[in-house]
């Protein structure tokens, strides 16, 4: 897993007025922590923060002013629900012959049988898992093949491979299964004719109180 470098600089100011002020000036707030030592307020430049977030790298190393840096992995990103804008940045600090816990998305490759051919729906359950590794061994996602499932086909987690780690999520946890759709369609068509039973029965009871 490759390595990204990110520039920051520590705050010595906090509160809403000064993180408003830094966003104006296209800069986000931070935070960086670490087991044992105190946390670090920080601003890093938005520009370079999307660059390195959107890279494969998964430990970014925050290069501080006075050459100290510090290996870490993202952990929380605050975003803005309407311009879809980084808002705050967390930052976890790690050591890198120590292992980690850290949440990987899954990635469906591939066009199922049972989709193409069959008339089955994909559902993709589960869309991300969590490992313990080695910072260095955090892959950017895991990739899993669908094409061979057929209708009433699944797979779950303990489908997933990883030699440098160990997947902490249940191995049982259906990751991705072919439906069959007429199964809905058929329900459906049940209730509907539960619910029409039911008014005729009450139009019914109705007519006869009347009478």
């Amino acid at each position: 897993m490759s390595e990204a470098k990110l520039s920051a600089v520590i705050r010595t100011e906090s509160g809403k007025k000064v993180a408003k002020a830094l966003r104006r000036s296209d800069e986000i707030p931070a935070i960086y922590y670490i087991h044992g030592q105190e946390s670090l307020a920080l601003s890093i430049e938005k520009k370079n923060f999307l660059t390195s977030y959107k890279s494969d790298a998964q430990v970014i190393t925050l290069d501080i002013k006075k050459g100290k840096k510090l290996p870490s992995i993202i952990r929380d990103v605050q975003w803005d629900p309407v311009t879809d804008e980084p808002l705050h940045v967390d930052f976890m600090g790690v050591k890198m012959d120590e292992k980690v816990t850290s949440t990987v998305p899954i990635q469906l490759v591939g066009e199922p049988i049972g989709v193409k051919e069959q008339g089955g729906i994909l559902q993709f359950i589960l869309r991300q898992v969590d490992i313990e590794a080695l910072p260095m061994d955090i892959p950017e996602s895991f990739k899993i093949d669908v094409s061979e499932l057929n209708l009433h086909d699944s797979l779950n987690v303990s489908a997933l491979e990883f030699e440098n780690g160990e997947i902490i999520t249940d191995d049982q946890s259906v990751v991705v299964s072919i439906t069959a759709p007429k199964l809905v369609v058929e329900e459906d068509e049940e209730e509907a004719e539960e619910t029409e039973e039911a008014a005729e029965t009450e139009e019914e009871t109705e007519t006869d109180s009347e009478e």
